[in-house]
């Protein structure tokens, strides 16, 4: 019993008892702040699909074609911010780099396939748009369409917003393509 109650004044002479409440209530703290925080999430209405596809245009002969549809009953606006590319898949020489940030340019359809034109654009309800990246020309088609499905060509960085009489922010997302 003597050395109990030894033990109890080392422990509050050193106050150490409150070094112990502290981490007893700052871990659950943490655990709970970080179950409840808002996590970013795509919208379980918008579906993104990517293929390795022949180029629609006559300046790249390989791309990887992204179609974003929005099965919402609301209009979506969507703002590309780019796309960097991983290490398996080289991009198009030709393709707009911005040098600084190593981030190319990516832009929508506008309703002619094979002629993407804007940075933004609003999708309807139950509609979709599209757009592509171009890769290296020397890619061979079977190397590609693997790094597609697994994943590996890179990250498209997006922008989204639902148009309706709700308040809606603007969510940004990364995307593994």
């Amino acid at each position: 019993m003597v050395a109990f109650l030894k033990f109890m004044r080392f422990m509050a002479n050193w106050e150490a008892w409150g070094v112990i409440s502290f981490f007893l209530t700052i871990f659950p703290s943490l655990a709970i702040l970080w179950y409840i925080w808002p996590r970013k999430k795509m919208h379980p209405n918008i579906y993104i699909n990517a293929i390795a596809d022949d180029s629609p245009d006559k300046t790249y002969s390989r791309v990887v074609r992204i179609t974003i549809n929005n099965m919402s009953n609301n209009v979506l606006y969507v703002e590309s911010l780019g796309f960097k590319f991983g290490d398996t898949i080289s991009p198009n020489p030709l393709a707009a780099k911005d040098h600084n940030s190593g981030i190319y340019e990516i832009k929508f359809e506008t309703g002619n396939r094979g002629a993407p034109m804007v940075i933004d654009t609003l999708v309807r309800a139950n509609h979709a748009t599209a757009t592509w990246i171009p890769v290296n020309n020397g890619i061979d088609k079977n190397v590609l369409a693997n790094a597609v499905s697994q994943k590996k060509v890179g990250t498209l960085r997006l922008k989204y917003m639902f148009i309706s009489d709700k308040p809606s922010k603007k969510v940004k997302f990364d995307i593994k393509i």
